[in-house]
């Protein structure tokens, strides 16, 4: 949430939400208005903080959780970022605080540990309730969600043990996904839950694994096509050991 330099929040309504003697009043589109004790945290993002919270009262600023974020993350490969860098400098931050944004953080790090984040979020809050009088507990569809995250880093993991192992490059050979998956499973063993890893997400690990390996691999190409009369995708120039 971005705000402008010097906005403020009105003190009377800030203490309604982040309070728990009042009442919050809402209403979906068309519907009727209801209300309801706040049993949520707001959470802002900004780079101004708004007047309310740098001139508070004691009871505003009990409500507040301040966390000064020192590190600025830039994209230094176009010319906006290249000047936002520059202006930092000229302001006194020190380089090691100016860091390189990584435009595919999210895709690479994010998307498939989903709830493992959720988790660390909800640990936090954990954490930081356990220092006071309330208690809240984890539940336990997170921590399957937990579960299975591991689980399928761990076939991730295995998929590279398992081209060093049991595969290797063979000119004119032919292997289908599906039967290269049902070799890994048994690799594996009962280490992994497979109903979290498909065939599909097999299929693509193989293909991120490949390309790490750069020429050991690069004859290997993935088509659509029949092996042995069997129809679906399959790896061209590779073979079981």
């Amino acid at each position: 949430s971005e705000i402008d330099r010097g906005s403020d929040i009105k003190e009377k309504r800030f203490k309604e939400i982040t309070g728990e003697e009042g009442e919050v009043f809402a209403k979906t589109m068309y519907g009727k208005e209801i209300s309801f004790a706040p049993i949520f945290k707001t959470t802002f993002f900004v780079n101004d903080l708004p007047a309310i919270m740098e001139n508070s009262s004691f009871a505003v600023g009990r409500r507040c959780a301040i966390v000064p974020m020192r590190v600025s993350f830039v994209n230094r490969n176009t010319e906006v970022g290249k000047q936002e860098a520059e202006a930092l400098r000229e302001m006194g931050q020190p380089e090691a605080l100016v860091v390189d944004l990584d435009p595919g953080y999210f895709d690479k790090h994010v998307v498939g540990n989903e709830a493992a984040f959720l988790r660390f979020f909800v640990q936090g809050a954990q954490m930081f309730y356990s220092s006071t009088s309330k208690r809240i507990t984890v539940p336990q569809s997170l921590n399957e969600h937990a579960k299975a995250s591991r689980s399928t880093n761990e076939a991730r993991e295995g998929v590279d043990a398992f081209v060093g192992e049991k595969l290797y490059v063979s000119r004119g050979s032919r292997v289908l996904t599906k039967t290269l998956y049902d070799k890994f499973k048994g690799f594996m063993g009962d280490d992994i839950d497979f109903l979290t890893f498909s065939v599909e997400d097999f299929g693509s690990e193989l293909t991120k694994c490949f390309k790490s390996k750069g020429d050991a691999f690069h004859t290997v190409r993935k088509k659509n096509g029949s092996v042995e009369g069997k129809k679906g995708k399959f790896w061209e120039n590779l073979s079981l050991r």
